[in-house]
């Protein structure tokens, strides 16, 4: 009985079922980045309130079956959008925590640090909408109390290495008050009476005057 001939593995061109696979998996990267851009600018105009798949396919300019084809529901869309500004966070201020240790004049590093932080939150599509929509869902804080720790590590680990002698459990907890500083004094600026530039000045100067006796 003639045996099938077994493929020739050493050729590692792209074989054609794959080329379309692949392109198949970038369209629905494309169509997902579609409805977050469109979910971000939802919530950060209407709220959660008025944050349904409904309203989430119509700005996105899509029907809700091609929604769901992507997301479960709303819940689902909401993760994603934090999921990607979490990481959009991480690519912009991961490179500052190095700097921390790394640069004479810190609080220089901190004012860039906080100001592009409050820049990231204004000018994403989203990021102010999340912040607000973390107060009445208790599955977005746990998400941001772990993006909190997170933060806070990158922080204890930037002092311990321009502090040698800093013992690790103040490192840690310095960290976490610095994080607890930033993050309420930014949320402060979501939807306020006041000055929010205002706000983000104080900011910078309170974590700058509460990690001087530490760092300097």
């Amino acid at each position: 009985m003639q045996q099938t001939p077994m493929p020739d593995l050493s050729d590692d061109r792209p074989r054609p079922d794959n080329a379309s696979n692949e392109a198949l998996a970038s369209s629905a990267d494309e169509r997902e980045l579609q409805i977050l851009r469109a979910a971000g600018t939802l919530i950060d105009e209407e709220g959660f309130e008025g944050f349904t798949t409904t309203a989430i396919a119509q700005r996105a300019g899509i029907s809700t079956a091609t929604l769901y084809r992507h997301f479960s529901d709303k819940h689902a869309v909401l993760r994603a959008l934090f999921h990607d500004l979490r990481g959009d966070r991480a690519r912009n201020l991961g490179p500052f925590y190095a700097r921390i240790d790394s640069e004479t004049d810190w609080r220089r590093v901190i004012d860039q640090l906080i100001r592009l932080a409050y820049g990231l939150r204004v000018n994403r599509s989203g990021g102010q909408g999340i912040r607000a929509a973390l107060q009445g869902n208790p599955e977005l804080r746990a998400l941001d109390q772990q993006q909190n720790r997170e933060i806070a590590q990158r922080f204890s680990g930037a002092f311990t290495r321009r502090k040698p002698d800093m013992a690790p459990e103040t490192a840690d907890i310095v960290g976490m008050v610095s994080v607890t500083i930033t993050a309420g004094l930014l949320d402060a600026t979501v939807r306020t009476p006041f000055d929010a530039d205002r706000i983000v000045d104080e900011c910078v100067l309170a974590l700058q005057k509460y990690l001087a006796a530490y760092l300097d």
